[in-house]
C-alpha cells in the first residue's frame, strides 16, 4: 500500500501540488466505484480528469454486478451527481 501511495504521489506530480509546473492534464479513469474515488482525488487536486464508462451510465459494478434488491440504483446516480457538480 504504501509503495501504491508514492506512486500516485508521483503520477501526481508533487504529492498533488495543483500549482506545480509538471503537473499533467487530460487524466482518465473507468466509471467504476474505484475510478469514480480515484478522479475524484484527481479533481480535487486541480488535474483534468475524465471518466470512461463502455455501458449506457456510470457506476461499473455498483450499477450494473449488484442487483436492485440488495442496492438502490439512485445511490449511484446521486454520487454520479456529485461527481459532475464538483467537476
Amino acid at each position: 500500500m504504501r509503495h501504491r501511495r508514492s506512486r500516485l504521489g508521483q503520477w501526481l506530480g508533487q504529492a498533488g501540488n495543483p500549482d506545480h509546473q509538471d503537473r499533467q492534464e487530460g487524466r482518465g479513469c473507468r466509471s467504476g466505484p474505484a475510478g469514480m474515488a480515484c478522479a475524484q482525488q484527481l479533481a480535487r487536486a486541480g488535474h483534468d480528469v475524465h471518466l470512461f464508462e463502455r455501458w449506457a451510465k456510470a457506476g461499473g459494478l455498483l450499477r450494473y454486478g449488484i442487483p436492485d434488491f440488495k442496492m438502490e440504483k439512485h445511490h449511484v446516480d446521486r454520487r454520479v451527481a456529485q461527481m459532475e457538480a464538483e467537476a
